[in-house]
């Protein structure tokens, strides 16, 4: 029977991987179509962490297809299963992930009690990459009605993204820093400090893969 179990959660993992290989290539009827079959798998054999680990992938590519009703069910359920589970690093991504969809779609501050509870979770374990990512959606919805919140906010997640060399987000949070620098007036700095750095991280890794 253990080896059963076990041979189950291969199988699983290995649709796991495959759909979001699909996923990076656009075919997101066929990564979800995989994601599902796993989830099967991963019920079956009472793994409900993994369960909830592909519940939020689910909910990422419902985002990538604009549909905020079918992400924010994945993520709410994912932050159910975490709870239960008591597995608080999958408990802090759903909650951040389901932070940004509520954000847009019921209200900034309904947006912001969820990434607070995220963020306490990656302090709390350690996850500085994370933490960074948290830290960056409490800056967007900052960034409706406070710009130098957001720019202090947008600062703490690129010093933590370069803390752990998340090349990607530190390009995402130097354009971030752009955009507010542009609508403080600010031009000349936001193109030579942080959009053109920006643009040269994002060419540099495209050349490298």
């Amino acid at each position: 029977m253990a080896g059963r179990s076990h041979a189950t959660q291969l199988v699983a993992r290995a649709e796991e991987q495959e759909g979001e290989a699909l996923r990076s290539l656009g075919n997101f009827a066929e990564a979800l179509a995989l994601w599902k079959d796993a989830e099967s798998r991963y019920t079956a054999v009472e793994d409900r962490s993994a369960v909830a680990r592909l519940l939020i992938d689910e909910g990422r590519v419902h985002w990538q297809q604009g549909d905020p009703d079918g992400a924010s069910a994945s993520y709410s359920s994912a932050v159910s299963i975490s709870q239960q589970t008591g597995d608080r690093a999958t408990l802090g991504r759903a909650l951040s992930a389901l932070a940004q969809v509520r954000m847009y779609y019921v209200s900034s501050a309904e947006g912001n009690r969820l990434c607070k509870q995220a963020l306490a979770i990656f302090r709390d374990t350690g996850n500085k990459q994370e933490e960074a990512y948290a830290l960056s959606i409490m800056a967007d919805i900052a960034s409706l009605t406070d710009h130098k919140e957001a720019i202090r906010l947008y600062q703490q997640s690129l010093a933590l993204s370069r803390e752990v060399d998340d090349r990607s987000r530190i390009a995402g949070r130097l354009m971030d820093l752009g955009i507010q620098a542009t609508v403080e007036g600010h031009l000349e700095l936001a193109d030579m400090e942080l959009t053109r750095p920006s643009l040269s991280i994002v060419r540099s890794a495209n050349e490298t893969e």
